[in-house]
């Protein structure tokens, strides 16, 4: 992992509130290459004060999770955070003196200070581990919107990349501009880490309104991704270009499509992870995007009928049955599960409704088997069996590859893309979406192994 070096440190002088008690503080910060603060605080000499302050940071564990921190420079640069805790807190005693000594650390925070000679208002993200090559660039109702990452990213977690957003001209709300702009950067960052198959998160956030520049940092662990790019770094202009379009024209307005891409691009260590994910990425967008009377089978009421009559039945046959009471009790529940419709069904239904092309996907028997297989792996927690002739005995990673390949296909058409993207089977090959008509799985590559 590579050592992040802190900028120099800023002293700061304001305040430290924990609950409704205010004490004057002094501070320095820094920012390291990896986006995280850094801070220091001198030994605090120790009086009946900060004895005061002492106990309330000792008491935080059994009230408020966070106390706040204040501070301004002589040049008017301000350090806010509602959002801190403490990472030591002790003592250091001679036999003349004793000094209450502390280290913190923020979930979030925000620098601001007076900033001239930009251009244009805008909004830019750091982050961490994103790819791409060369810089992507894009128009969009808001302004210039600009992405970039080095390739291959560095290792190690410095930050490597930004998203930026900058007004065409001064708009004359900035804080509406605002509020759209942010929309429109968290929006690309879900498509982005569908491309790149990594959670991307913006990890600092500068924000200049023409005068005062505010940044805001946010704590993230390093998010690895799943290693299986869904876009090559070298080619991802077109998507972006379809993404920033598709914000402010969803073609098939598909909600909450970020949730879907969270778990599609989740790391895993292990394959049955890797299912389990796509699956849920599967079931969120069905879920989302039917309504509740389409993932029932039979309307609510005609089925209540039907399950009145079964209820009854199973009283009158397990009279005598040991551990009836617990059967019947059982019942309502179960047999509401009778009319859900199959992720299969919410699938297909799903996919006809958007137009998404499964036709070569859903050839034989790959769907329910992989279906079955995230069921086994649920229920009893291991996938592989050593008899050769079960349902589960194929290999696992096909059915990895033929659930993920169904999130890529649904995500693209809710974005409208069409061009190049990867393929994973013996090889990772590029292929053209949408597919051939006709074509086999696999069949639509149409350039050399990458």
């Amino acid at each position: 992992m590579t050592k992040s070096r802190p900028f120099p440190f800023k002293a700061y002088v304001g305040r430290l509130t924990v609950g409704e008690e205010t004490w004057p503080f002094r501070f320095k910060v820094a920012q390291d290459a990896s986006g995280v603060l850094r801070f220091l605080v001198p030994p605090i000499p120790y009086t009946a004060e900060t004895a005061a302050l002492s106990r309330a940071l000792d008491g935080l564990g059994k009230g408020a999770a966070f106390f706040k921190l204040f501070g301004e420079t002589p040049d008017g640069a301000r350090f806010q955070s509602d959002h801190m805790t403490v990472r030591y807190h002790g003592h250091r005693s001679t036999p003349r003196t004793s000094h209450l000594l502390l280290r913190f650390r923020t979930s979030k925070a925000t620098l601001t200070r007076q900033a001239e000679g930009q251009a244009r208002p805008f909004i830019r993200l750091s982050l961490r581990g994103f790819e791409a090559f060369p810089h992507l660039h894009a128009q969009s109702p808001l302004g210039d919107v600009t992405m970039a990452g080095a390739y291959p990213a560095p290792r190690g977690t410095r930050l490597s990349g930004l998203l930026q957003v900058v007004a065409t001209s001064t708009p004359a709300d900035f804080n509406t501009w605002r509020s759209q702009a942010e929309a429109l950067a968290l929006h690309l960052l879900s498509c982005m880490s569908l491309a790149a198959s990594r959670n991307l998160k913006g990890l600092v956030q500068e924000t200049w309104d023409g005068g005062t520049m505010e940044e805001t940092f946010y704590a993230n662990t390093d998010r690895r991704g799943t290693g299986q790019p869904v876009v090559h770094p070298m080619m991802r202009q077109s998507f972006f270009d379809c993404a920033v379009r598709a914000h402010s024209q969803p073609p098939v307005g598909a909600k909450n499509l970020s949730y879907a891409i969270e778990w599609f691009a989740m790391d895993a260590g292990y394959t049955e992870l890797r299912l389990l994910h796509a699956m849920t990425a599967l079931e969120n967008l069905a879920d989302l995007n039917l309504s509740p009377a389409e993932t029932r089978m039979l309307p609510r009421k005609r089925f209540e009928v039907i399950a009145k009559a079964m209820r009854d039945a199973a009283r009158a046959a397990s009279v005598d049955a040991e551990n009836a009471a617990d059967f019947i009790k059982a019942l309502p529940g179960r047999m509401e599960d009778l009319n859900r419709r199959s992720l299969a069904d919410k699938i297909l239904l799903l996919g006809e409704r958007w137009g998404v092309p499964l036709a070569d996907l859903l050839q034989g028997d790959g769907l329910p088997r992989a279906i079955r297989a995230r069921n086994v792996i649920v229920h009893r927690g291991w996938y592989y069996e050593p008899a050769n002739d079960t349902p589960e005995s194929r290999d696992l990673w096909d059915h990895v590859r033929l659930m993920r390949e169904i999130v890529v296909r649904f995500v693209f058409v809710a974005l409208g893309y069409q061009g190049q993207y990867l393929v994973y089977g013996g090889s990772v090959r590029q292929a053209a979406f949408p597919p051939r008509p006709g074509s086999s799985p696999g069949d639509s590559a149409t350039g050399p192994a990458v």
